[in-house]
C-alpha cells in the first residue's frame, strides 16, 4: 500500500532499547522557521543517563524530557536540553514557544529564543497528582485551552483511568503563562462518576470483563483494566448545522481515548464555560435522552491527536488502525509481540478527516510497520501550509514489544487537503 507521508526518519532513538523506552513526543513550528520537538523518556535505565531526572511516587529517577531543535525544514535535529517532567506538550504564543507537562504537578517552562534555550521549568500547582499525553491546544479570543487530567480518585488498581477526571486549562495570554494565577481549571468529573450505574452491555462494553475499580486478570499474565478515559482533545463545533452547536460559542467537546478493551469507540465529555468564566463538565445526551460517554471512531482505543484545519473547515485526525482486534489471547501471546489485549494493535498509522468530530473519512495510511513490533503510535501533528508534519513513538529493529518503543519518528504528509473527497 502507498503511504500518503514521505520524510520517515528517526529523530532520536534509546541508547538501551531493554531498559530506556521513548514516549509522548510532541511537535512545534516557531515563527522563523525552526522546528522543535519534544519527548520524554521511561524505564528502568533512565536512572543512569546523565542529565536532569524527574521523580514520581518516591522514585526521584522516574523519567527524563528532551527538546530537540531543527532548522533545516526536519531533515537533521539536535538536542537542546533535558527537562525533568513529561507527558508534555509544545505551543506558541506570539514569539514565546512553551513546553506544558507535570511531574505529578502541573510544569511549564520558556523559550523566547526559538528553542536555542529554555528558562527554568516552573510548577503551577503544589501537592496534586496529574495525567496527559501530548494532545492538541486551542486558541480563542485571549486565551489558549488544552485540557489534562487529573487523578482525581486514587482507590483504583492498576492502570487508573477510571478515575481521571479531565481538565480544561484556561490560559490568560494576556498575563504571563509562567504563573500560576494566569490560569483557570474546570471542575472535575471522573469516570467512574460519570457513568456510575450505567450499562453498556447491549454494546459489548466492556468487551472483555471489567470491574469498577481493579483489573480482572485474564490467561497468560495479560489483564483487564477498569474502564475509563484519557489523553484528551479539545474541540469547538463551528456548524450552525451540527447537532452540538453552541450558538455563544461557551461549550468545548473533549474527545479522547476510551479504554473499553475493545475498538472503534473513543470517549466525550462537553465543558461548558459560563460568563464567570467557571467551566462544568457533563455527559452529552443524544436526542433519545441516552448519556453518550462513548462515542464510535476509528482508533479511538488508542491515543489519537486532532487538528482542526481553518482552511478548509476540516477536523483531521491522526490515529492507529485496527485490524486484528479478533486474535484471542491465546495467538498474540504465542507471538509475544502485542502488549497485553488483542486490541493494542500499534504498528498502522491512519490519517481521517471530517467535517463533525463524528463522521471520519479515511485519507490515508501515514505509516505501517513491518511487523508488529515496529510501531507507530502515539502520534502529535501541526499544519504547516500545505502539510501535515506527524511525530510518533516507534519501534525500530530490536524492541521489547509494541508498547515499550524505542524510536522518535518524523514524517510529512505533503498537500494534505489533496486528500479530501
Amino acid at each position: 500500500m502507498a503511504l500518503v507521508s514521505s520524510d520517515h526518519q528517526i529523530i532520536y532513538k534509546s541508547p538501551n532499547h531493554e531498559d530506556i523506552f521513548c514516549y509522548t513526543p510532541s511537535i512545534v513550528r516557531t515563527r522563523n522557521g525552526n522546528m522543535i520537538a519534544s519527548l520524554d523518556l521511561g524505564g528502568d535505565g533512565v536512572k543512569d543517563l546523565p542529565g536532569i531526572k524527574g521523580g514520581r511516587n518516591n522514585n526521584t529517577q522516574f523519567g527524563q524530557g528532551k527538546i530537540l531543535l531543527s532548522e533545516d525544514n526536519g531533515q537533521s535535529w539536535n538536542f537542546k536540553t533535558d527537562f525533568p517532567f513529561w507527558h508534555a506538550r509544545l505551543f506558541n504564543v506570539k514569539d514565546a514557544t512553551y513546553l506544558i507537562g507535570h511531574d505529578g504537578c502541573l510544569m511549564i517552562m520558556k523559550s523566547t529564543d526559538n528553542g536555542y534555550s529554555w528558562g527554568d521549568p516552573v510548577k503551577l500547582t503544589d501537592n496534586q497528582k496529574w495525567h496527559a499525553s501530548s494532545c492538541n491546544v486551542l486558541f480563542k479570543e485571549n486565551s489558549v485551552y488544552l485540557a489534562m487530567e487529573k487523578r482525581a480518585d486514587p482507590d483504583v488498581k492498576g492502570w487508573n483511568v477510571a478515575g481521571l477526571s479531565p481538565i480544561v486549562l484556561k490560559g490568560n495570554l494576556s498575563g504571563d503563562l509562567m504563573k500560576p494565577e494566569c490560569w483557570t481549571y474546570s471542575s472535575p468529573l471522573t469516570f467512574i462518576e460519570a457513568t456510575k450505574e450505567k450499562d453498556f452491555s447491549l454494546f459489548g462494553i466492556s468487551f472483555y470483563p471489567t470491574k469498577e475499580r481493579e483489573p480482572v486478570p485474564l490467561p497468560h499474565g495479560r489483564q483487564s483494566s477498569p474502564m475509563g478515559w484519557l489523553e484528551t482533545n479539545i474541540v469547538q463545533i463551528n456548524d450552525p448545522r451540527h447537532r452540538w452547536y453552541d450558538p455563544e460559542q461557551k461549550t468545548f467537546h473533549l474527545i479522547m481515548r476510551g479504554n473499553t478493551a475493545g475498538t472503534g469507540y473513543g470517549a466525550v465529555l462537553t465543558v461548558k464555560e459560563n460568563e464567570q468564566g467557571e467551566m462544568k463538565p457533563s455527559l452529552i445526551d443524544s436526542p433519545a435522552g441516552s448519556p453518550m460517554p462513548f462515542l464510535p471512531m476509528p482508533g479511538g482505543h488508542l491515543k489519537f491527536f486532532i487538528e482542526h484545519d481553518p482552511v478548509s473547515d476540516l477536523y483531521w485526525m491522526c490515529h492507529n488502525q485496527a485490524t486484528d482486534s479478533m486474535a484471542t489471547i491465546d495467538a498474540i501471546a504465542k507471538e509475544n509481540e502485542r502488549y497485553n489485549l488483542p486490541n493494542n494493535e500499534r504498528h498502522r498509522l491512519e490519517l481521517s478527516f471530517s467535517n463533525n468530530c463524528v463522521d471520519w473519512r479515511h485519507a490515508g495510511m501515514v505509516a505501517i510497520g513491518s511487523d508488529e513490533t515496529q510501531s507507530n503510535n502515539y502520534p502529535s501533528m501541526i499544519i504547516n501550509g500545505d502539510d501535515l508534519e506527524i511525530v510518533t513513538r516507534c519501534g525500530v529493529g530490536k524492541v521489547k514489544d509494541n508498547q515499550y518503543t524505542n524510536a522518535i519518528c518524523f514524517q510529512r504528509v505533503k498537500d494534505f487537503r489533496k486528500l479530501v473527497y
